[in-house]
């Protein structure tokens, strides 16, 4: 039987149409090395399955600030990741949506506790949802693409 995660990676390298969701960089990279296991958002979604992770071409400011906390680059350097020069503007690599949760909710909460890095990359504010993100694979190969708001589907046209 072949793996799934293989054909995941090969769909998506074809265009067959796999859910993506772009992430501004250090955090598109930190889900993708498994480093960032919970990503919150202000809306909740019915999708559940595989997702592609994109790094936004866009890098703000506020956002190359926070690769120089201690907290992100090490991560990302643990994982062989230079925290300077992360990749804009592709698909990374692809995780699981397993779950979406309130962050108030106790199984949040248990995964920040055992994970103590975990709420440092997020923003946990009341109100907001945790989506729990499993099997995070990197892609050897990136994947030029444009982003999109939300969850959008990746396709060979939007290949930039």
């Amino acid at each position: 039987m072949p793996d799934p995660t293989q054909r995941d990676a090969r769909d998506a390298e074809a265009g067959n149409g796999m859910r993506v969701l772009t992430l501004t960089q250090p955090w598109a990279s930190l889900v993708v090395l498994g480093c960032k296991t919970l990503e919150t958002r202000s809306w909740y979604t019915t999708y559940r399955g595989p997702l592609l992770i994109h790094a936004a071409k866009g890098y703000p400011a506020s956002a190359r600030m926070q690769v120089t906390h201690p907290r992100f680059s090490d991560a990302l350097t643990a994982e062989g990741q230079d925290p300077h020069t992360l990749p804009l503007g592709v698909i990374l690599g692809q995780v699981t949506l397993t779950d979406v949760r309130e962050v108030a909710s106790p199984s949040v909460r248990a995964i920040l506790e055992a994970r103590h890095d975990e709420e440092g990359f997020g923003n946990y504010a009341p109100g907001r949802f945790a989506w729990l993100l499993t099997t995070p694979v990197r892609f050897d190969t990136h994947i030029p693409a444009r982003g999109a708001l939300g969850l959008w589907t990746y396709q060979a046209m939007a290949v930039t």
